[in-house]
């Protein structure tokens, strides 16, 4: 199988070591949250949190894995996604700049350097830091990418292990509290394979469920399902017009979905 990391790149993945140990900021065992993919997610818990003290601004997990003899490198796999608490303040902090909403984003357009600050800010409010417990103290190795709220992601990250001694390895994943659940965290020693990507057409069906498809435009667009014929969902089919299994969706917060074929 294969899995992004942040910037899009894909690599691949092999067996896939689970964590020995893992524990959140306030000392709570976590391992068994975190060691399957099983939709049992860890996630923190923001109350009784004083926002005078630092270290009531983050929580997250520190995980135990076991490493190979020599290995000097990994890939670090996290599957899991945001809550919808962290999507509503993100609307909350476009939705704070008001009437002046489009002239915020054409001053983001004006000036990339004042829009990479700001993203960069962003990123280490809501993306999950990773680090590596290395020559005695934590050392940041990258960020996991907001995911969203809708559905888990499976995410990459490649960790350089050449400063950790013995045959384990300390991993620290931290966030603003009740921002991540995390399904599973695991590591992968297997060096990336050669991927070459391949190309599909996105079809969507006629709007009257009986002319045939035509290539779609991507977004949110109303289209009926052909079987159902209902209204207002956006249709991502992959393949040929004439395979079978393709699939109409509307967006996953309606949980509603058909399939045709």
């Amino acid at each position: 199988s294969v899995a992004p990391d942040g910037r899009g790149a894909l690599h691949t993945l092999g067996a896939l070591t689970a964590p020995l140990g893992a524990r959140d900021f306030r000392g709570h065992d976590a391992v068994a949250r975190v060691q399957a993919a099983d939709g049992w997610s860890w996630a923190s818990n923001p109350s009784g949190r004083d926002t005078t003290v630092a270290a009531d601004l983050r929580d997250g997990l520190e995980l135990t894995f076991a490493r190979p003899v020599g290995a000097a490198r990994a890939k670090l796999v996290v599957d899991g996604n945001n809550t919808r608490w962290a999507a509503f303040l993100m609307q909350q902090f476009v939705a704070a700049h008001g009437r002046a909403t489009a002239a915020w984003y054409d001053s983001l357009d004006a000036n990339p350097a004042a829009a990479h600050r700001m993203f960069a800010k962003l990123a280490d409010e809501a993306f999950l830091k990773v680090a590596v417990w290395s020559e005695d103290r934590w050392q940041v190795q990258g960020l996991i990418w907001e995911a969203g709220p809708e559905v888990v992601k499976r995410q990459v990250l490649t960790l350089d292990l050449s400063g950790v001694s013995g045959d384990t390895v300390r991993i620290r994943l931290a966030a603003v509290p009740s921002f991540w659940l995390i399904d599973r965290v695991s590591l992968d020693y297997s060096d990336d394979r050669p991927v070459t990507p391949s190309g599909m057409t996105c079809w969507q069906p006629s709007m009257d469920g009986r002319s045939g498809w035509s290539p779609a435009r991507l977004g949110p667009f109303p289209i009926a399902c052909p079987r159902c014929r209902r209204a207002n969902h956006a249709a991502i089919c992959y393949g040929p017009p004439a395979g079978i299994g393709s699939t109409c969706r509307r967006p996953p917060i309606r949980r509603w979905r058909c399939s045709t074929g």
